[in-house]
């Protein structure tokens, strides 16, 4: 009987955590531009699937896209020749969406909005529809991906991933935040950090992820490094504020926020005016329509004279809508005078 449980200590298997290959880390990527290559990719999703944590990040990535299927991912991550003489790594990029809006038609008649607006959302990452009171919005994100440096190798690569699928798993795909909401450059830099897919987070799911890769494989990386100084010996975060000014001031994201800021209210007025003229050119057309000068009874059909005065109050709803924007744009314009003064 001692013997056979000597035998069995002995044979018995042993449950050691799964070491990754260290010298494939370091191997550079095959990919020079465009999307990953089939042994990139294999390479990546390798890395990922060791990783409980990394593997429902794609999970949440898939949901969050609409995909059924975890190749589609490979789609939004490409590899850009300009980042090769930067030392950025990579980097999440979101088009700002386009707002398309027109009044509800209660008669049904004519094409759908995503009819007439069939060439501006073909192709596009995300389309949703909306109702605000009267009208029905389209917004459109025309593009969405991930850009890698050429130079990286897998490690950094995979790296770079984590970090930036953070972004886009936690920021919304529609999201048209109005620099309104923020009292100041430096109200916008401290939300923007703690904001949900933000630096922080972005940042502490690296360097998690980090702290479970260096058990498994020999790969270091003193940039993670540096941020794991933040960390106890369990991977968990100690001292958060201090990891924050590291991002804001140590990484200068804080002077980034604030590039950002001035940026976006630019942006946010140029939107703005340009719908202000969009509506207003609808209105016209309409005006001509509605105010035509006849009587309903003697040239039109029932249906025909509610519709004019359906015009009516169409133009009524788009001069609130233009007036609400005009307000808006004034507001920013005074935000972009004070920030410049």
């Amino acid at each position: 009987m001692l013997l056979l449980l000597v035998l069995l200590f002995f044979t018995a298997p042993t449950f050691t955590e799964a070491k990754i290959n260290t010298t494939q880390l370091y191997q550079p990527l095959q990919t020079h531009e465009g999307p990953l290559t089939d042994q990139d990719w294999r390479a990546v999703l390798e890395v990922y699937q060791d990783d409980a944590e990394a593997s429902e990040q794609l999970q949440q990535v898939m949901r969050k896209m609409g995909y059924s299927d975890l190749s589609q991912i490979r789609q939004i991550i490409r590899v850009c020749p300009d980042l090769k003489k930067e030392t950025l790594a990579g980097y999440y990029h979101r088009d700002f969406p386009s707002r398309y809006v027109r009044r509800k038609n209660p008669f049904n008649h004519g094409p759908s909005m995503e009819q007439q607006l069939e060439d501006q959302i073909r192709g596009a990452a995300a389309v949703k529809k909306s109702y605000r009171g009267p009208f029905e919005e389209l917004l459109v994100v025309k593009h969405v991906y991930i850009c890698l440096n050429p130079m990286n190798n897998m490690g950094d690569t995979v790296f770079v991933m984590i970090h930036e699928l953070q972004h886009l798993i936690g920021t919304p795909l529609f999201e048209r935040p109005s620099m309104l909401q923020f009292a100041d450059s430096n109200d916008h830099a401290v939300r923007t950090l703690f904001d949900v897919g933000g630096e922080f987070e972005a940042f502490l799911t690296e360097a998690q992820f980090y702290y479970r890769l260096k058990k498994k494989s020999e790969f270091r990386s003193a940039d993670s490094d540096a941020l794991l100084r933040r960390f106890d010996e369990n991977g968990q975060l100690k001292e958060p504020q201090a990891f924050a000014g590291d991002l804001l001031e140590g990484r200068r994201y804080k002077k980034q926020f604030i590039a950002q800021y001035t940026r976006a209210l630019q942006t946010e007025i140029t939107q703005n005016e340009l719908e202000i003229m969009n509506l207003k050119k609808n209105r016209i057309s309409l005006a001509i329509f509605a105010y035509s000068g006849v009587t309903f009874e003697s040239l039109f059909s029932s249906e025909e004279a509610e519709s004019m005065e359906y015009a009516k109050d169409y133009i009524r709803s788009f001069d609130l809508e233009v007036n609400r924007l005009e307000a808006e744009v004034n507001a920013l314009k005074w935000k972009q005078h004070l920030t410049t003064s």
